[in-house]
């Protein structure tokens, strides 16, 4: 089951083509990781496929609601952190029940997210991308650089989820510059070069079930 189908996508940012006729499809149980130099159109692809950036031909299937990781964060400073959660949960059918404790963030949940260190405010926003995937209904995440600015131990435990969510069904897409992460790939993507297949090493962890 196809999560994602992308079809002779040409996007530009300003007067730069920076994807012509690009083709991609991820299924059911992927993990593609999207690697290359800063300029490549990692962070572009996600953009537009996540339909914030206008496309100038091809076409997007994909399955909603979806998770989103983007590398600014996307955050009002004035949320409050379970605000945010709960407005994400019910935005992608989820029931949220302990994901904060999950990520060690439930001491922080009556806070403005404005008031969060940089690596706590990472935190949030890699939640909130796989807050879907969380769910038992199969979604497809779509990560910008989750592991940046991220502790040691909350890297770990992204890994871990991605790995166990994976073998659940759900799917990803990753844009990073993190050889760690390709532990959990399953699939190596150069954006103007051909795929590459990777076997996963990361064990499957105990990411929660809502």
């Amino acid at each position: 089951m196809a999560l994602l189908r992308v079809e002779d996508l040409t996007v530009r940012r300003g007067t730069r083509t920076v994807l012509e006729n690009y083709n991609l499809e991820i299924g059911s149980g992927e993990c593609v990781l999207l690697i290359g130099e800063n300029g490549s159109g990692k962070s572009t692809l996600i953009e537009a496929i996540a339909g914030i950036l206008p496309i100038q031909s091809g076409s997007i299937e994909l399955k909603r609601p979806f998770g989103l990781t983007l590398q600014s964060g996307g955050f009002n400073g004035d949320e409050i952190v379970n605000e945010r959660l709960e407005f994400a949960a019910q935005a992608t059918g989820v029931v949220e029940q302990n994901v904060l404790q999950h990520w060690n963030l439930s001491h922080r949940g009556q806070d403005r997210i404005g008031h969060l260190s940089g690596g706590l405010h990472r935190r949030l926003s890699v939640i909130q991308g796989l807050l879907p995937a969380y769910g038992e209904e199969v979604r497809i995440c779509l990560l910008d650089e989750p592991s940046e600015g991220l502790d040691e131990e909350s890297v770990q435990t992204l890994m871990s989820d991605i790995s166990s969510l994976r073998a659940r069904g759900h799917s990803f897409l990753i844009a990073t510059h993190d050889n760690r992460l390709r532990e959990c790939a399953t699939r190596l993507q150069v954006l103007d070069e051909d795929a590459s297949t990777n076997e996963p090493t990361v064990e499957a962890g105990d990411a929660p079930l809502f």
